[in-house]
Formats: C-alpha cells, structure tokens, sequence
C-alpha cells in the first residue's frame, strides 16, 4: 500500500527542555505545600539575625566569617524544614519571630535602664561605631543618663541597616544555591531514578515507576538525540517510543475496560498493575499502532481518547480490522489499514507490518492478517514489537535480517484451560532473540491480569542463555529507558 510522509519538523524544533516550575523554579520562588511568604519569612529572618551580627565591626573576622557561614547554612536547612510541611515550617517561622521580637524590646530596655539583659546585646552595642568613630562613642556611653537614649537609638539604626544589607545579599546567595541542588537533583532523577513515585506499600496493585504528571511531563519534556530512542512501557503489550522527530504509542491498555467488562464472568480480568495514566491525558502522540482486536491491544477506552488529545495523530492496525475501528467510533480519517510484508510511513516512524502467530496465522475472508507484529526503523534504529503470536516457523524470516537495536517480547505463554491465547513463553522468546541478536530483548505482557502472567523471574533465568551482545532489558511500568548508538 502507499506510504503515509508526515510533515517534516523544522531542524531543531521543539529541541532542548522546556522549562517548567516544578523543576526549573527554586525553593524560595516555586511552589511547595507551605506558601511563599513563610519560606521568605524565614530566610530573611535567619540571615538578617546571622548575617547582621557577623559584619558588625566590633566583631573578630574569624567569628564573624564562622557566623556569616552558620547563617547560609541555618538557612539551607530552613528551606528543607519549610518544605516538609506546614508544622514545622510554621513553628520555625514563629520561633525566629520570637526570638527578633525578644532582642528588640531587651535591646529597648537596655537603652533606658543601662541594664545589660541579654548578653547577645553586648555585642549589639559594637554596631554603635557604624556611625560614630569609637573615639566619639562607645559602649560605655549606654550607661551614660545623658547620652543614654541616643546610644540606644544608633544600635537600632545601625543594626536594622546592617540587616536589611545582608539579608538582601543573603536571599539572593541562598536563593541561587537552592536553584543548583534542585538542577543537580533533577539530573540525577532523570540519569539514574531511584524510587518509584507514589509508593504505597499498602496499595494491592503493582505502582507504576513514574506515573500522572510526573511521567507525562517527562514524556513532554524528553528530546532524544539524533539517533537516540527514549521508551517508556505502559504495562501489558504498551510502549511510548520517542525519537528525535516524533512519539509513538504501540498497544496501549490504560483504561479499565477489560475489568468492568468480565466482571461478572468466570474469568475476571483483575488488574495487577495500576494504569501509569489515561488515554485522553497523553497528548503529542503522532502514530499509534495497534497490533489486534483483542482490547489489551486495541482498547476501546484509550485509543479514542488518545486520539482526541493528539489532533495529528493517526491509527494504524490490521486491514481487516479497519471497518472495526470505524464501528468504535474512531474517526475514518485517522485510521490506516496495514497488512503483513507493507510499509507505512509517518512522523519520521517507518513500520513494515510483520504477520503473527496469536494461535495460528489467522486471516480474515479476503486473505489479509488479523494479528500483525511491527518492525519500527526511525533515526537509524530498528526495533521490533512481535504483538501477541508465538514463534512460529518462518519467523525469523519474516522480521528480516538485522541488525536490530530491541525486539519487544511477550513471556506468558499459552494455556486454553486459563482462556489464554496462543504467546511465546519466556524461553521461546529468549530463543528467538538469541537467533535474531539484537542488541536488547525487553520482556513484556505480563503482570497485567492475575489470570494470565507469569513471573518475570522466569525470563531472567532464560535470559541468562543468551549470547554475548544480547543484553535482556526488564523495565518497570512508567520507567524511561533510552536506546543509544
């Protein structure tokens, strides 16, 4: 059939990270759980209370440098004690408060008593100088009935300027440090991740790797290098694959329509895995490919929505199961047909249909495959999604030669007693990657439904037969994964 050519991006379009507030922002400007107020409230305070001491000239330089660096970090632990929560970032604020509002009025005292109440106000009355010479006053001339108030009145003034200098200077400097931890955090969550987000050990379903916002902003934001593949896996059959050039969706299931549709059955489809998100939240898809009818492949409850959210996008599936689709609803237009040996090509994705073996090499009365894998090529890589099949004789063949970059396999086999259709188990799936050598085997369909998975134990034992250059990938739902060069 005759190819689909999207348009052609603009060179560089759309490339490089576009900025966002939760990780572009600071702690001091960005939004968290405790308002902004407080979190300036707080580090003005500290460093007005640190930093104005420490420039007062009646203080040692060392002691003064030990006070100016106690007060940055002080104020580093406020932004962390601020951001975890309301109690303590309150509490923090209201005992800097009280600690200010109690130098004032023992300062206040000290000027119309001569009382030295606090001993940290010794020290105040070195910032007397800042407008005198110490030959003009000093700290004697508190005691002083005469000269008593005006002492008293220069340590206000004096010190009230030193704060206002250094806070200024304070917020800035801990405002910038805060932006470079938050920059080297980011970078570190997005070459290395380490925990899941959401995790709730109390949650019966499996917890996506990265999930809701999160993950669709990751998803936004990526922009793979020439010749680089970011992927996520959505869980079952599903994968995002994104190049330099555009995204694609391969069989996404994130909806609950299988469990509310055999609900009342003998066999009901009880998920494993939470959805990472829905259909209609994903925008920026250009090509979705769907493998088969079955609605773990083919949902009824994103696809439609997936459409709606991508304007451009555009659905390619098996031929026979065109007019199936437009019963769904799906709009004729964005729907191509594909059969097994044709090529399609959009947004830069070249697809070569491939048939599959879901029992048998099912076709429908015009001889045309109701269960097609896909070969991908895109940015000078080649990947291969097999659908649901097993492996049947003349496989190989039909994928073509390589080199491949990731075949994407299912490993939880057959078995009619369970109503599961036909699929290659794990050591089926290892023995086709080790025949065909790509570089990596990613394994797949499974922890989905309780009915029909298996552990994925079971293809990492497989996997440890497979030839060097072969390296077996298991990826977490929602966890990005990028294929280099």
């Amino acid at each position: 059939m005759a190819g689909i050519q999207a348009e052609t991006r603009p060179p560089g379009e759309g490339v490089g990270p576009q900025p966002r507030d939760r990780e572009g922002a600071s702690i001091l400007t960005g939004p968290g759980r405790l308002p902004r107020f407080h979190l300036a409230a707080v580090m003005v305070l500290i460093l007005a209370f640190a930093f104005g001491f420490a420039a007062l000239k009646g203080a040692s330089r060392p002691w003064a440098i030990a006070t100016m660096l106690l007060g940055m970090g002080i104020t580093l632990a406020a932004h962390v004690i601020a951001a975890r929560g309301i109690v303590l970032g309150l509490g923090f604020v209201a005992a800097f408060w009280a600690y200010i509002l109690a130098t004032v009025v023992l300062m206040l005292l000290e000027a119309t008593t001569g009382v030295r109440l606090n001993p940290v106000n010794r020290l105040v009355a070195a910032s007397v100088p800042i407008l005198h010479p110490i030959d003009e006053l000093g700290p004697s001339d508190f005691l002083d009935q005469n000269r008593r108030f005006d002492a008293g009145a220069y340590a206000a003034i004096g010190q009230s300027l030193t704060f206002l200098a250094f806070s200024m200077l304070g917020a800035v400097t801990a405002d910038l440090v805060s932006r470079l931890l938050i920059a080297r955090r980011e970078a570190r969550r997005r070459d290395a991740p380490s925990e899941p987000s959401g995790a709730d050990p109390t949650s019966p379903l499996i917890l996506p790797f990265r999930k809701g916002r999160e993950l669709l902003d990751e998803i936004r934001d990526t922009r793979p290098a020439p010749g680089t593949l970011a992927v996520w896996w959505l869980g079952q059959s599903g994968f995002l694959i994104k190049s330099e050039v555009g995204l694609l969706a391969i069989d996404p299931y994130l909806s609950e329509h299988l469990t509310a549709k055999y609900a009342a059955t003998d066999k009901p489809h009880v998920r494993m895995t939470e959805a990472p998100f829905r259909g209609a939240d994903l925008e920026g898809v250009d090509l979705i490919l769907a493998s088969h009818k079955h609605s773990d492949h083919l949902d009824p409850g994103t696809i439609p929505g997936l459409l709606a959210a991508s304007h451009d996008a555009i659905l390619v599936l098996p031929s026979a199961l065109v007019e199936h689709a437009h019963a769904m609803g799906l709009p004729q237009d964005r729907v191509v047909g594909i059969d097994a040996g044709e090529t399609s090509i959009h947004a830069g994705f070249r697809v070569r249909a491939v048939a599959s073996a879901h029992e048998g090499l099912d076709t429908d009365g015009a001889g045309r495959h109701l269960y097609l894998g896909f070969v991908v090529e895109v940015g000078g890589l080649r990947v291969y999604h097999s659908g649901d099949g097993l492996a049947y004789d003349g496989l190989a063949d039909a994928i073509g030669e390589g080199p491949f970059d990731a075949f994407f396999l299912p490993i939880n086999g057959r078995d009619p007693r369970r109503g599961v259709a036909g699929n290659m188990a794990a050591a089926e799936a290892v023995d086709l990657a080790a025949r065909c050598r790509p570089r990596f085997v990613v394994p797949r369909h499974y922890d989905m439904f309780t009915f029909n998975t298996v552990p994925v134990a079971e293809f990492e034992n497989e996997a440890r037969g497979l030839p060097v250059g072969v390296t077996p990938r298991v990826l977490r739902c929602g966890e990005r994964w990028e294929i280099r060069p």
